[in-house]
C-alpha cells in the first residue's frame, strides 16, 4: 500500500472518532422551574448559543433545546449559562464602522449568558463574533451591561467609553473596593472575574465562586525528534526533442528534529490550534546509471506553518490531524547529476498531513506525510520532487 493510501486511511480513521459525540451530566430549567437532569452536549461555545442539545438518559432521543423553554443550563463541572433579557449596545467593534456616538446604541434582546461569577454581585458574559460584552448584576437588581465602547469624535479619533469603571464605583462598594482598584480594571474576564470574585469575598468571608472557570493552556512548546523516510525523482529535459532522462534514487531514513510551538484556540473546547515547527532534516542518496553516478546531499530547515484539530478520546487521551504549509530553507545544498553536473538545491514550498495521539498532554506520537517538493526550481530544464513520510515523537515541555 502506498503511503498517501496509507495516510488517508489514518485520516478516515480520526473523522470516524470524531462523529462520536460526547454528552457531559448537565441540567436545564424550565420556565415553570423545573429542573431536568441528563445529558448535555458541550461545544464550548465561543458565541453565546441560542439553544443546546439535551437528552435525559445515554439511550434517549437527544432534543434541541431553545432559548423560548429553558432560562438556565450548565454542566456539571459549574458551567452555566442564564436566560435574560437585556439591553445590550450593539455599535460595531470593527475599526472602518466605529460610531461617531460615545453612548451606547441599545436594543433590547433575549440571550443566554455566560455566567462568570455568581454571588451577591453576578457578572456575565455575551459573545458574538468578534463583540465581547459583559453584564452584571447586585443584589436585587436587573442584569445590565457594563459599558464600554470605542468611537470616532469629530475630529475621527479613536476614543473610549470606559462607563463601566464608574458603574462599578457606584454600585459595588465594599471597604475594600476602592476607585484606584477600579481604574485598574480591563475590559476583559482575566480583570473583572478576580474583581467580582473579591467584592463577594468582601461582602461574606465564606464565599467562594461555584461558577469558576478552570484555568486554560493556550500555549505549548514541545520538542519533536523522529525519523524521516524520504525519497526523490530527477528528470532533466531536452531543449533539442530527444527524450527526457530521468533518475529515481533510493528512499533513506534519516534524523529529523523540530521544535514546536502550538497556540490553542481559546473556544470549541481547546479542539484548534494554530502550529509552527521549525525543523532540521537531511536527506543523503545516490545512484549509478550506466556508471554515471547521481548523488544529493540535502540540508534544510523547515517551517511548517499549519492548523490541528483534536479528537478527545477519554480525559486523557486524543487523536489529532494537522495541515501545514512548509516553507523550506536549504542549507548549502548539492545535487550531482550523472556525474559531471552539481547543481545548487533551492526547494520550494510543499504541504505536509499529519494525524497522531497524544497522550496526557504530554506525549505524542505523529505519522506525516510530505507532499513532493522540487528542489531545483531555479533551473529551467531540471526538476527534483523530493517527498516521503516522518515517524514523530512529542514531548511537551510546557
Amino acid at each position: 500500500m502506498k503511503i498517501r493510501y496509507l495516510f488517508l486511511c489514518l485520516f478516515f480513521f480520526v473523522l470516524v472518532a470524531e462523529a462520536q459525540i460526547t454528552f457531559e451530566k448537565g441540567y436545564y430549567i424550565t420556565n415553570t422551574g423545573d429542573t431536568i437532569h441528563g445529558l448535555l452536549e458541550n461545544r464550548d461555545w465561543k458565541d453565546n448559543p441560542a439553544q443546546f442539545e439535551f437528552k435525559e438518559s445515554e439511550n434517549a432521543t437527544v432534543k434541541t433545546v431553545t432559548l423560548k423553554y429553558a432560562r438556565e443550563f450548565g454542566f456539571k463541572n459549574g458551567s452555566k449559562y442564564i436566560r435574560a433579557t437585556v439591553n445590550i449596545d450593539h455599535s460595531s467593534v470593527q475599526l472602518n464602522k466605529l460610531s461617531d456616538k460615545r453612548s451606547p446604541e441599545f436594543i433590547k434582546k433575549r440571550l443566554f449568558l455566560k455566567v462568570l461569577v455568581l454571588g451577591e454581585a453576578g457578572l456575565y458574559r455575551y459573545e458574538e463574533g468578534n463583540m465581547t460584552r459583559y453584564f452584571y448584576s447586585n443584589g436585587d437588581m436587573a442584569i445590565e451591561q457594563l459599558i464600554y465602547k470605542q468611537y470616532l469624535d469629530e475630529n475621527q479619533n479613536l476614543k473610549t467609553n470606559t462607563r463601566y469603571k464608574q458603574q462599578l464605583f457606584s454600585n459595588l462598594k465594599c471597604i475594600s473596593v476602592s476607585r484606584k482598584n477600579i481604574e485598574k480594571l480591563h475590559y476583559q474576564s482575566s480583570s473583572l472575574v478576580p474583581f467580582f470574585t473579591a467584592y463577594n469575598g468582601c461582602k461574606n468571608p465564606n464565599y467562594t465562586n461555584s461558577v469558576v472557570e478552570k484555568s486554560r493552556k493556550f500555549f505549548h512548546l514541545n520538542i519533536r525528534p523522529g525519523g524521516k523516510n524520504a525519497h526523490l525523482d530527477l528528470e532533466r529535459f531536452s531543449t533539442i526533442g530527444l527524450a527526457s532522462q530521468k533518475s529515481s534514487l533510493d528512499d533513506a531514513w534519516s534524523i529529523r528534529l523540530g521544535l514546536e510551538a502550538e497556540f490553542i484556540l481559546p473556544f470549541n473546547r481547546d479542539k484548534w490550534s494554530i502550529i509552527v515547527e521549525p525543523t532540521y532534516q537531511n536527506y543523503k542518496s545516490e545512484t549509478d546509471a550506466n556508471e554515471e553516478k547521481t548523488s544529493v546531499d540535502y540540508k534544510s530547515i523547515e517551517l511548517p506553518l499549519g492548523v490541528r484539530h483534536y479528537f478527545f478520546l477519554n480525559k486523557r487521551s486524543k487523536l489529532f490531524v494537522n495541515a501545514a504549509l512548509v516553507i523550506d530553507f536549504s542549507l548549502n545544498s548539492t545535487i550531482t547529476y550523472r556525474g559531471r553536473n552539481l547543481l545548487e538545491a533551492r526547494s520550494r514550498n510543499n504541504i505536509a498531513l499529519g494525524a497522531g495521539f497524544k497522550y496526557d498532554d504530554r506525549y505524542s506520537f505523529e505519522f506525516r506525510y510530505d507532499m513532493d517538493r522540487n528542489l531545483l526550481g531555479i533551473y529551467p530544464y531540471y526538476t527534483a520532487e523530493y517527498g516521503g513520510f516522518s515517524l514523530i515523537f512529542g514531548y511537551s515541555l510546557f
